[in-house]
């Protein structure tokens, strides 16, 4: 029977979950930048976004901008695979 190390089990599981964290926060990053967001803080698993208004007449596309990001986002990354 052979034997586990905890220690690297213990490791690769942390580094696994760091990985598998740190690509579905790119992808929101991504998400919201493409949808002219600004991200103003990341935090563990939680994101502070802002989508600025220039001018009254551009809250109607900003408005427009970020509900197509989070649907976009519910679309794309609802069911996240880790491994």
């Amino acid at each position: 029977m052979k034997s586990i190390d905890t220690r690297q089990a213990h490791n690769t599981g942390t580094e696994q979950l760091m990985k598998s964290m740190n690509g579905y926060m790119s992808d929101l990053v991504s998400e919201v930048i493409s949808y002219d967001g600004d991200i103003l803080k990341l935090a563990g698993d939680a994101m502070m976004t802002i989508w600025p208004v220039n001018s009254p007449p551009s809250m109607e596309k900003t408005t427009e901008n970020v509900i197509q990001s989070v649907l976009d986002i519910q679309h794309k990354h609802s069911m996240c695979t880790t491994y």
